[in-house]
């Protein structure tokens, strides 16, 4: 059987990389570019699982997720926030808010597909209430701790992420970086 994931980020990028992620997934992804537009779909949909962007203009996850909580038939449904790798969450807000699991972006497909899967099972059971995290795939080592990373590493990483998403862009048939960059390049200097 089918289950929905309501994804609220203002990220477009965010979109592709999730729906790429569950493209062989038994999940239909719903894409909301905001709390606010996430929101208004939750008036018409009861999804399985939400995941929310902590940092979206407006109505933040945190907000997101505080309604979902406070909305009777939504209450169940489980809500994962998701985080830059190197932007801390507010643990406080999480908390109150009564979000299921934290997910820093760039995430492990894999490792969002199966909390996703673990979530979606629950259908909002109160047993795992306790935040869950997912961290990023390139801010982790294999002891699970987080690097300090320098800026010049978190650059090198950034750009091994973007070749990827590029190469998954380009296998499912979308623009990559290198197709639309004379589209969007700086315009020369002008002649001294």
């Amino acid at each position: 059987m089918r289950k929905t994931l309501l994804l609220a980020d203002d990220s477009p990028t965010i979109h592709r990389v999730v729906q790429l992620t569950f493209a062989d997934e038994p999940f239909d992804v719903i894409c909301a570019s905001g709390g606010r537009e996430a929101i208004e779909r939750l008036a018409t949909l009861v999804p399985d699982v939400v995941l929310a962007d902590v940092s979206m203009p407006g109505c933040d996850g945190y907000d997101l997720c505080a309604y979902v909580r406070t909305t009777p038939g939504l209450a169940h449904v489980p809500v994962a926030l998701l985080t830059g790798a190197f932007e801390p969450i507010d643990e406080r807000r999480a908390e109150a808010a009564g979000c299921d699991s934290v997910v820093a972006k760039p995430f492990e497909p894999q490792a969002l597909v199966e909390l996703v899967r673990l979530l979606a099972s629950e259908g909002g059971s109160k047993v795992t209430r306790a935040p869950v995290r997912v961290k990023a795939q390139e801010a982790t080592v294999a002891d699970g701790s987080t690097p300090s990373a320098s800026p010049d590493e978190r650059r090198a990483s950034d750009a091994q992420l973007f070749d990827r998403l590029d190469a998954a862009f380009s296998a499912a048939g979308l623009p990559t970086a290198e197709s639309i960059a004379p589209l969007v390049s700086p315009p020369a200097p002008p002649p001294a």
